[in-house]
């Protein structure tokens, strides 16, 4: 198998109607694996089982806010099967879901926590979620629910964290998937600090310049960098409990367990401030403000 470092490896899961005579059968989830677009092999659901054990993971569902067990395979055992350990050398980890929505998680969050792909909520005769939290009723599930073994490693909660409908995943560089988010070239420790923060806690709903973030949240910084309409003292306010302003905001405060915590908030808006100087446009256009 050729080094992963050397491919652009892309696992596209996709479901197939497969058909019989006059008779439609039961969809199934089918896990396919490109190298620069072309396809190599594909997976069934039922191939997976085959192949990679399946585990009942009890977890705190962030969603639903209470405990409930899904059955899954161990994402990393997937990983290894198909690369052995090359993909851990690798910086980050990019999926998609069904709506367009994008979780980037680096390669190191799964090496330090337990993440499983779950496909079956036990007890329950349907694949999904009451999302309250995003004013989202019923939420189906399928393809893969991307959960944490947040009982025994209560530190890997976050809503970004946890995709539900899970049809691709990527292994990317960030700073080429992402250009327009990268600070310039000599910009002061806090602001190096504020971007790896901004990555972690909210690129995944929030954009700069275009590049992250999903159909869920505004773009920070173009074409209003949200430093010109919140002053620094609002914005503080605002990261470390939106509800302390909006109470009804879907908006999730800044985590509580971070260490340092009053410190990466104004690392985040020093960030801010500093891209706010360097708006883009899609096509990558630098636009300095006066």
């Amino acid at each position: 198998m050729k080094q992963l470092a050397r491919l652009k490896i892309v696992l596209t899961i996709t479901t197939l109607l497969f058909t019989g005579v006059g008779v439609a059968q039961p969809a199934e989830v089918i896990l396919q694996i490109k190298d620069n677009n072309k396809q190599i092999r594909t997976f069934s659901l039922s191939q997976l089982k085959m192949i990679l054990p399946s585990a009942v993971v009890k977890v705190l569902d962030p969603y639903e806010q209470h405990l409930e067990q899904y059955r899954s395979f161990a994402i990393n055992a997937l990983f290894d099967y198909l690369y052995g350990d090359n993909w851990q050398q690798q910086e980050e980890i990019l999926l998609t879901c069904m709506d367009g929505y994008q979780s980037s998680l680096p390669v190191k969050h799964f090496l330090q926590y337990k993440g499983f792909l779950a496909y079956e909520k036990l007890d329950s005769p349907r694949f999904e979620i009451n999302d309250d939290l995003l004013q989202q009723p019923v939420v189906e599930l399928t393809p893969f629910y991307l959960i944490w073994d947040n009982v025994n490693q209560p530190h890997s909660s976050q809503l970004s964290q946890w995709p539900y409908q899970v049809m691709n995943i990527e292994f990317v560089t960030f700073a080429e998937r992402f250009p327009q988010m990268t600070p310039p070239d000599g910009s002061s420790d806090n602001v190096k600090r504020g971007f790896l923060t901004f990555r972690n806690f909210c690129q995944n709903c929030h954009s700069i310049n275009g590049d992250g973030g999903n159909s869920r949240a505004m773009d920070l910084n173009y074409p209003i960098s949200v430093m010109e309409y919140m002053d620094e003292t609002k914005l503080k306010i605002w990261i470390n409990n939106p509800t302390n302003i909006l109470p009804d905001t879907t908006m999730p405060a800044f985590p509580h367990y971070i260490k340092n915590r009053e410190r990466q908030i104004g690392d985040i808006i020093a960030y801010l401030k500093t891209m706010a100087q360097y708006k883009r446009e899609p096509a990558g256009e630098v636009l300095t403000s006066p």
